[in-house]
């Protein structure tokens, strides 16, 4: 059976653009062999009334270098375009929800209405023709002020709908020259949002054959980067980008920037022959032999880990820089298992101690010392604490969860209490409603599911599998009455959750 991924690329590769499209977009049969919805538009100058389907062929599950997804050649398709004045109806990035499909568009304002004929007579916007229409609507929402975050969006796609090289080093080219100011304004204060949007700038220098210029960006040593290609330098195995700046490669669906996944399908499956570019052949064959050796030294650590007496000789004789890559493998598990032992004894011994260190997060990661590891024991312990409190308390759910959401960041165990408090109240909400079966069954006949709650979605979906006779187990209720803590360690951690608890929701009033 085909993956759902390779499906979506199949279907992808049945619809080629007309040849004198200025944009990738989908024909009207295109959209029908899709079983896209056309919405309906008014254009904003002159009124005109036209229909568009605004989604494209997309799988957001995979990743390409510059940030877009499969499918995402078809961006443009996104952005509806007045068929007798080429006003483009802009998506507000700004303003979407996170997965929202289609995006919220922007409405022009008076004053933009008073502006839109001036612009769109200018030269810079003839000059545009030629390009992605995400690039004009980059151009024109730059003209109109919008948010930096909307611009961002809109500048990163310009470049993944291209037609040719030209349309492609053009957008880049905008994309590294606006780029970062548009990151500064956007993502101000958020570090990990940041740090991406940084990265897709680091591609696009090199897509455009700047490696020395991204290397300098990620603070590569210029002397680390292999001018021939080369790959085997330690610094730079584990570095993708690294290694497709030592490899000069610029394709730009670089091998050594894509997933395992991915890298597999394309190197080897005639489906993803569209996404090979000059160089795959070349670091195909690169990666299968780093593949190779690394499964090598895995191997081999795994043969020393057989007789652990003799391992811990020679982990004892052999310098840690002196090692060999399969024992010194071999030695980091030792010493991982030595350190989890001593950790599951100082939490079994030590309980208190470990607590009073470790209750407030997020748990350190990686885990490395032994306190690290006794410290993740005790706060998973913790959340599974969490989890019951939450589903108990209202309040504390609708401020942890709900009105000042708790970050991973800022307590990676109770922000995955929330997630699964989410279903679990959901789950216990679709019990309720299973107690009146006949009324749950008219109305999942008579709703979408855009309109039903969660408990609704959950309720609806048991009504396919189960019936009077055979209904759906309510081992939820357990998290509402059951007992908190199901062995020694989370019945010691039950006060400090609740510690814990109290105290993030006393930070959150004080805001």
């Amino acid at each position: 059976m085909r993956s759902v991924l390779t499906a979506v690329l199949l279907g992808v590769a049945l619809i080629s653009p007309p040849s004198d499209a200025i944009a990738r977009t989908l024909s009207d049969q295109q959209v029908a062999r899709l079983d896209f919805e056309e919405l309906r538009f008014v254009c904003p100058l002159g009124g005109e009334k036209f229909k568009q389907a605004v989604t494209h062929p997309h799988f957001p599950l995979e990743s390409f270098p510059d940030g877009s997804h499969p499918g995402d050649e078809w961006i443009d398709q996104v952005i509806p375009e007045c068929p007798d004045n080429g006003l483009l109806i802009l998506p507000d990035y700004a303003a979407t929800p996170e997965g929202q499909v289609p995006p919220q568009y922007y409405t022009y304002s008076a004053a933009d209405l008073d502006r839109l004929p001036g612009l769109l007579a200018s030269a810079d916007w003839q000059a545009l023709r030629g390009q992605t229409r995400t690039l004009r609507g980059y151009w024109l929402a730059t003209q109109l002020g919008l948010a930096a975050k909307a611009r961002w969006h809109l500048l990163l796609h310009a470049s993944w709908g291209a037609e040719d090289g030209e349309q492609r080093r053009t957008a880049l080219e905008w994309l590294l020259r606006d780029g970062p100011g548009l990151i500064e304004a956007a993502f101000a204060g958020k570090i990990e949002e940041e740090i991406w949007a940084r990265e897709r700038i680091v591609n696009a220098t090199r897509e455009l054959g700047r490696f020395e210029d991204a290397a300098a960006l990620i603070g590569l040593d210029a002397a680390l980067v292999p001018i021939n290609g080369t790959d085997t330098s330690p610094e730079l195995v584990d570095d993708p980008m690294g290694l497709a700046l030592g490899a000069r490669d610029d394709d730009r669906f670089a091998i050594d920037l894509l997933s395992d996944d991915m890298a597999g399908r394309v190197c080897n499956l005639a489906e993803y022959a569209q996404y090979r570019g000059a160089h795959a052949a070349e670091r195909c064959a690169a990666r299968e032999r780093r593949s190779q050796a690394r499964q090598a030294i895995l191997d081999e650590a795994f043969e020393l880990s057989r007789n652990i007496a003799a391992l811990d000789i020679e982990c004892e004789r052999v310098a840690e820089a002196a090692r060999r890559p399969a024992l010194a493998r071999a030695c980091d598990y030792r010493q991982s298992d030595l350190s989890q032992a001593e950790a599951d004894s100082m939490l079994k011994l030590q309980t208190d101690t470990v607590a009073e260190a470790c209750w407030v997060g997020p748990t350190k990661v990686p885990t490395i010392t032994t306190m690290d590891k006794a410290c993740a024991g005790y706060r998973w312990a913790m959340g599974a604490v969490v989890l019951h409190l939450l589903v108990r308390d209202a309040r504390a759910y609708d401020i942890l969860c709900k009105q000042m959401p708790v970050t991973y960041e800022e307590d990676d165990e109770v922000n995955l209490a929330c997630t699964q408090a989410t279903d679990r109240l959901a789950d216990i909400g679709a019990l309720e409603l299973w107690k009146d079966l006949p009324a749950l069954r008219r109305y999942c006949a008579k709703t979408d599911l855009e309109q039903r709650s969660r408990a609704h979605i959950v309720a609806c979906v048991w009504t396919e599998f189960h019936n009077e006779k055979n209904p759906p187990e309510a081992y939820a209720l357990e998290y509402l009455n059951g007992p908190m803590f199901f062995d020694a360690l989370t019945e010691h951690a039950v006060p400090y959750a609740r510690k814990l608890v109290e105290k993030l929701i006393a930070e959150r009033s004080e805001r």
